[in-house]
């Protein structure tokens, strides 16, 4: 069927029962689902203008630190005298009248809830330009398929307020708003954000920060439909090995991590190379604990199940160490760097920070 005959809502197999039924509880929702879902918003924005308010006020709040709306966090909040379990299913019953099917409210609402919990940490999220939505616009609506990849994505499938298909240039930020159905990346499963960083144990010493960074180009690293990035630095002791003796000039002891730090930024604060102020502790240095040497290991992160890398190094007189960090199969590598205890660091150098791929940055040292 041609976009412009395309019906408000075309359900899995022309049936709400059969839809309802796809996905059992538990079940991840098929693509063609969340479609469906992206399609009943985007007609319901069209003419709710609370409903406009609602997501683009929530959106503007920034819980996680980005322009995200988790639904666990406002399933229970009433727009108007609606959830947005209500609108979806007053709207899914209103179009499956429109192609003359007789869905009751039950079998749209079980419809509803089965899609919404086959999206893992479903939200809707405005991933750019949220502060440009004025209150009039309608804004495209987008759901993230399921074998979505922010690094392979040409286009992507948009559905406006008359329930029309749209198709979106996916490396091409929009110069509107639109809403992104998906998963959220920065909640656990109970919906709290994670902590923006975290530390290891601290011995004394000088005190090690991250001071300051910058992303070379965030396209690169994280989609405009995911929104902002979600950033991890694993810092990894890197004991080196000892060439004064005989061969195999082997370290005494093997990498190991030691800590982590991770960040949330907006998607406009790391935009076109600007530097972003961290000043985050990392650990107290003591060279009697950790040698001379740490690799600091830069990746974004994505949902996804955890994997374990193995990075080898060749060091001179053909010496390899290994570094095995677990990071998301997804998540995007954005560079290791080894720090060495002699490096020109942040207060006295501020012209020369490290920069080894997707990431700039200087390491501060008090």
């Amino acid at each position: 069927m041609a976009a412009c005959e395309r019906p408000e809502v075309n359900p899995a197999k022309g049936s709400a029962t059969t839809s309802a039924s796809a996905n059992a509880e538990g079940e991840v929702a098929p693509t063609e689902d969340r479609n469906q879902l992206a399609q009943l918003l985007a007609v319901e924005l069209g003419t709710n203008e609370k409903l406009r308010d609602f997501l683009r006020e929530h959106a503007l709040s920034q819980f996680d630190g980005d322009y995200d709306v988790l639904y666990q966090r406002v399933a229970g909040e009433r727009i108007g005298d609606e959830t947005l379990e209500d609108i979806f299913t007053r709207q899914y019953v209103s179009q499956a009248e429109k192609r003359g099917q007789d869905v009751s409210s039950d079998q749209a609402r079980t419809w509803v809830q089965r899609t919404i919990a086959g999206i893992p940490l479903c939200q809707f999220s405005v991933p750019v330009n949220c502060e440009k939505w004025d209150a009039s616009y309608a804004p495209l609506v987008i759901a993230l398929p399921t074998d979505f990849d922010d690094m392979k994505v040409e286009s992507i499938l948009a559905f406006n307020q008359d329930g029309k298909e749209e198709v979106l240039n996916g490396t091409a930020e929009p110069e509107l708003p639109v809403v992104v159905i998906g998963t959220n990346e920065r909640v656990n499963e109970k919906g709290e954000v994670e902590a923006g960083y975290a530390t290891a144990e601290r011995y004394n010493g000088a005190m090690e920060r991250l001071e300051r960074y910058k992303i070379r180009d965030i396209g690169a690293i994280e989609n405009w439909l995911l929104g902002g990035p979600e950033l991890q630095m694993q810092h990894w002791v890197a004991p080196m090995p000892n060439y004064g003796g005989l061969p195999p000039y082997q370290p005494a002891t093997a990498p190991y991590q030691m800590g982590t730090w991770s960040q949330n930024p907006s998607r406009n604060s790391v935009k076109n190379g600007q530097w972003i102020n961290a000043q985050s502790l990392l650990y107290y240095w003591n060279v009697n604990y950790y040698g001379q040497t740490f690799r600091d290991i830069w990746v974004e992160r994505d949902s996804g199940p955890n994997i374990r890398l193995n990075l080898t190094v060749t060091l001179p007189k053909g010496v390899v160490i290994t570094f095995n960090p677990t990071i998301g199969s997804n998540d995007e590598r954005m560079g290791e760097q080894f720090v060495n205890y002699s490096d020109p660091h942040w207060p006295q150098n501020q012209q020369n920070p490290y920069g080894p791929g997707e990431v700039y940055y200087f390491r501060g040292s008090y």
